[in-house]
């Protein structure tokens, strides 16, 4: 079966976990993706064509490079059975695309994040969302990374009549991660070690784990695995505390057995964006499921869709990071019992919580 695969940003990691899935289950896959200025590319297969260069977070400058695809998509389109869009505005171009076709493919919607455009009250946030109820109406299948995008935004925001749809959640793949993970250290000695894994971008994040360094050294030492995405200020400021490891770029998933052995429990809030209703309610992290893989405990922010898991299971601390005082003062109350009790509950927990089993299998057969 040949599906059309349209992304919009063509390194996106989410979107080639996703493909390279289908792919595995006889998915014949052809990819059309947009470069995204100030985003490195990555090396691509050779069944995946780039068709142009689009802004970020911008999707008004988008709009004619997006426009100016609709040909090439439509001559790919022709031949297949599906189109897969990442993200609105590939969903949208994968609709116009195939306008008049006798027979059209399938249009299927795959949705990640819910964009602050989509939120925001002002006109163009009602046309997002127009186009939104729109193109919903015009799909065969929605899948989202969360099942708390259904309830949360597509049911009690967008009021909209909803497709059938499948929820994938950004969890581990078998193939990659088996099912037995490996065996770490069990002792737990003082200064716990913090890690603070990925696309480091969080303010908030980086301002309170620069204060809890620089105040309780005796009490942790705090790992950053990735890339920085805040004001180099804090970056410095931080990096030159001595409870403070900085150890760069990493390859995902090539390092994180390494990354994650000797650490005592992970930072997995998600980025901290006030209390306004966003994306931040809703979303499920990566780190969620990389920390209940490697059975660390984990840091997460009140409110959000991980943290009522985190709560539920009792496999780590929720804090409140509107409150950088309070938030300071919990963690310094972190002892030993409660990590032990924490791994104890996450060594329990089935594999199915952080690895996929039949997801991709369902969204396959939807095809037919």
């Amino acid at each position: 079966m040949r599906v059309l695969f349209l992304l919009g940003m063509a390194s996106h990691a989410r979107y080639w976990k996703r493909i390279k899935a289908l792919e595995g289950l006889g998915v014949i896959p052809v990819a059309l993706a947009f470069n995204r200025r100030h985003y490195d590319g990555a090396t691509l297969p050779s069944y995946c064509t780039v068709i142009g260069t689009i802004s970020h977070g911008n999707y008004l400058r988008r709009l004619p490079s997006v426009l100016r695809a609709v040909r090439r998509v439509r001559n790919h389109a022709r031949n297949c059975k599906v189109i897969y869009a990442f993200d609105l505005d590939m969903a949208l171009l994968g609709w116009i695309a195939s306008l008049g076709f006798r027979h059209r493919p399938q249009l299927v919607y795959e949705v990640g994040d819910i964009r602050q455009v989509k939120l925001n009250r002002t006109l163009f946030g009602a046309f997002v969302r127009f186009c939104e109820r729109f193109l919903l109406r015009r799909i065969s299948r929605l899948v989202v990374t969360s099942e708390d995008y259904i309830s949360g935004y597509y049911t009690e925001i967008l009021r909209a009549p909803l497709p059938s749809y499948e929820v994938i959640e950004n969890k581990l793949s078998p193939d990659t991660f088996p099912s037995i993970q490996p065996h770490f250290p069990s002792d737990i000695n003082f200064p716990l070690q913090i890690g603070y894994i990925g696309v480091l971008r969080c303010h908030r994040s980086w301002v309170i784990l620069r204060r809890l360094m620089n105040e309780s050294e005796e009490l942790f030492n705090l790992h950053l695995h990735g890339v920085p995405f805040v004001d180099r200020h804090l970056v410095d400021t931080t990096l030159n505390l001595p409870a403070v490891h900085f150890h760069g770029p990493y390859v995902s998933p090539d390092d994180l057995v390494h990354i994650y052995r000797d650490l005592d429990i992970i930072w997995a809030s998600y980025p901290y964006q006030g209390r306004d209703i966003g994306n931040w309610c809703w979303a499920r992290t990566t780190r969620f499921y990389e920390s209940c893989y490697f059975n660390k405990p984990m840091i997460v922010h009140k409110g959000t869709a991980d943290a009522r898991y985190v709560k539920s299971l009792d496999i780590g601390v929720v804090v409140d990071l509107s409150d950088i005082e309070g938030t300071i003062a919990r963690l310094q109350t972190l002892n030993a019992s409660d990590i032990q009790r924490w791994r104890n509950n996450l060594h329990q927990l089935p594999r199915t919580i952080c690895l996929y089993t039949n997801e991709h299998r369902r969204l396959f057969d939807s095809f037919h």
